[in-house]
C-alpha cells in the first residue's frame, strides 16, 4: 500500500514538473517572439532612415547638387529620415504589441533631476575614458586614429546645433528609446527594459565613440523612466547634457581662455559632484522583475539571442567596423 501511494506522488510530481516545464517554455516563446519584434522594429528603422538619407543625397546630387555643401541640408539628413520615416516605421511595426499597464510613478524634484544630471555626466566621463582606452587600442590595429564623427559638431553653427542636437534630438530619442520600447517591454521587468533600451540605444548612433557612453547613459535614463513611469524627466536630463556637450565643443575652439577655464572648472565640479550623488544613492539602486518562473539572466539571454535583436546588432556592428577602418 505505502509503495502503490509512494508511487502516485511521484507520478502527480512528474506532471506537476511537466507542466511547469512546459509552462516555462511558453513564457520563453513569447518573450523571444517579443524581443524579436522589438529587433526587427529596429532594424526596420534604420534600413528605412539609411534607405531615406541615401535617396535624399542622390536626389540632391543629381538635381540642386549646389545644396550638398549647404549646412542646412545635412542637419534635414541626419534628423528627417531617422525622426520622421524611422519613427514612422517603427511605430507601425510595433503597433498591437501589448503593453503593460502603468502604474503610479515617482514624482522628481528639482535637485533630484539636477544630481541625476550631475550622475549621468560623470558617469557618462568615466565611459569617454573607457571609450579613448578602447578607440586606442582600434587605433593600434588600424594602424592610424579612429576618427570621431561627433567631431563635426565644433563647426557648426550653434542655432541649429542647439535645436537639433540640444532639444529635438533628447525629445525623440526619449520618445523611441525610453518611450515606446519600454512601454512594450515593461511586462518582462525593469532589468530588461533598462538593459535593452540602453543596449539598442547605443547600437544605433553607429560608432565606437559613443558606443560605451551612450549605454551608460541609456541606462541611467531607462532607470530613471521605469521608476517615474514617464519620459519628462529623462528627455530633461538628456537635454542638459547635450547642452553641456555643445557648449564644451564652442567653447574649446574660443580664443576666450578664461571663460574656456571658467566652463572647465564648472563642468568638473558637477562631474565631482555626480560622482558623489552616485555613491550615496548605489545602495538604493533596485530593479523589479516581477514575479517569474524565468530568472534574469535567462530573459537576457533570450532577449540577446532573439532573431530580430541579433540581426539589428550584426547591422550595426559592421556599420561601427566600417565607421572605424574606412572613415577618416
Amino acid at each position: 500500500m505505502y509503495e502503490i501511494l509512494r508511487h502516485e506522488i511521484n507520478s502527480i510530481k512528474r506532471v506537476y514538473s511537466y507542466m511547469e516545464e512546459t509552462d516555462k517554455q511558453i513564457a520563453q516563446k513569447t518573450m523571444k517572439k517579443a524581443f524579436s519584434r522589438i529587433g526587427w522594429a529596429m532594424t526596420a528603422l534604420i534600413a528605412v532612415t539609411y534607405a531615406t538619407q541615401f535617396g535624399l543625397s542622390r536626389l540632391m546630387k543629381y538635381y540642386i547638387p549646389q545644396f550638398l555643401n549647404n549646412e542646412v541640408f545635412w542637419w534635414i539628413l541626419a534628423t528627417i529620415p531617422l525622426y520622421i520615416f524611422g519613427l514612422g516605421v517603427l511605430l507601425l511595426a510595433v503597433r498591437g504589441m501589448p503593453a503593460a499597464k502603468m502604474t503610479e510613478g515617482k514624482d522628481l524634484t528639482a535637485p533630484q533631476i539636477g544630481a541625476l544630471t550631475c550622475i549621468t555626466l560623470a558617469l557618462s566621463v568615466a565611459g569617454g575614458i573607457a571609450t579613448l582606452i578602447l578607440n586606442g587600442i582600434l587605433g593600434l590595429i588600424k594602424g592610424s586614429p579612429v576618427a570621431d564623427p561627433s567631431s563635426t559638431i565644433e563647426n557648426m553653427s550653434i542655432i541649429p546645433t542647439f535645436l537639433v542636437v540640444g532639444i529635438i534630438a533628447p525629445v525623440v530619442e526619449e520618445y523611441i528609446f525610453r518611450g515606446i520600447l519600454i512601454d512594450k517591454l515593461r511586462a518582462y521587468g525593469e532589468a530588461i527594459c533598462v538593459f535593452a533600451s540602453a543596449f539598442l540605444f547605443s547600437l544605433l548612433h553607429g560608432n565606437s565613440y559613443q558606443l560605451i557612453s551612450t549605454f551608460i547613459i541609456g541606462a541611467v535614463l531607462a532607470y530613471v523612466t521605469v521608476k517615474t513611469n514617464t519620459i519628462v524627466y529623462a528627455i530633461l536630463i538628456h537635454m542638459s547634457n547635450n547642452i553641456l556637450a555643445i557648449i564644451a565643443a564652442r567653447i574649446t575652439t574660443t580664443q576666450n581662455v578664461f571663460g574656456a577655464a571658467v566652463f572647465s572648472v564648472f563642468t568638473m565640479a558637477l562631474i565631482i559632484a555626480g560622482f558623489v550623488f552616485f555613491g550615496l544613492s548605489i545602495k538604493r539602486i533596485s530593479l523589479d522583475n516581477g514575479r517569474n518562473s524565468i530568472s534574469v539572466w535567462e530573459r537576457l539571454r533570450v532577449f540577446i539571442l532573439s532573431p530580430g535583436v541579433m540581426v539589428y546588432t550584426i547591422i550595426n556592428l559592421l556599420l561601427i567596423v566600417f565607421s572605424i577602418f574606412f572613415v577618416s
